[in-house]
């Protein structure tokens, strides 16, 4: 049981330490460029650093997963889609001005209140707090109204649930989650 607090209190030290000051290779980049489309990748780089750090350590966590999990491995058009819902699950968080420090405060509330909703009426950190919540589900919607493909709006709309009837992937999906828990 120590072992477990401490393992987590050690996760989200290094989670501060990597959203206090990201970086970004000319490499990784250029990575983003073979996945991305011109539209998807301007979207990419309008995600504060953090979240640009965090996705790509997600795409980096699942292409190294592909193959290794599943007896059949993902075909290219798959694993072109999942590497996309990575680089861009976290979307919806370019909706709010969120710093490190509602980052923290919501990690701290979440870890209390579970998938409390009513962040809006909470003064001077309600937005922040809010898109952090729902993030998923705006991320989706402007996917939606962007005319991206059905299977990547529900690996961004699904990334944080237990799964959605939407969700067809659901190899993806479950090789998404894990990575997107684990960074």
């Amino acid at each position: 049981m120590k072992t477990e607090f401490f393992s987590k209190i050690i996760y989200r030290c290094r989670q501060v330490q990597r959203a206090w000051r990201p970086r970004f290779s000319p490499a990784e980049l250029a990575w983003v460029d073979a996945f991305l489309t011109p539209e998807e990748r301007t979207v990419f780089l309008e995600m504060a650093p953090a979240d640009r750090r965090h996705a790509l350590d997600v795409a980096r966590l699942c292409r190294q997963a592909v193959g290794e999990q599943f007896t059949e491995p993902l075909t290219a058009e798959e694993e072109q889609l999942l590497l996309k819902a990575a680089l861009l699950h976290d979307m919806g968080k370019r909706n709010g001005d969120i710093g490190l420090f509602h980052r923290i405060l919501y990690v701290l509330l979440a870890a209390r209140l579970g998938k409390y909703k009513g962040f809006h009426s909470w003064p001077l950190v309600g937005k922040p707090l809010a898109v952090l919540a729902d993030h998923a589900s705006l991320g989706a919607q402007e996917a939606t109204r962007r005319r991206w493909t059905p299977a990547l709006v529900a690996l961004i709309r699904c990334h944080h649930s237990g799964g959605c009837d939407s969700c067809d992937k659901s190899r993806l999906f479950s090789l998404l989650q894990q990575a997107d828990n684990r960074c």
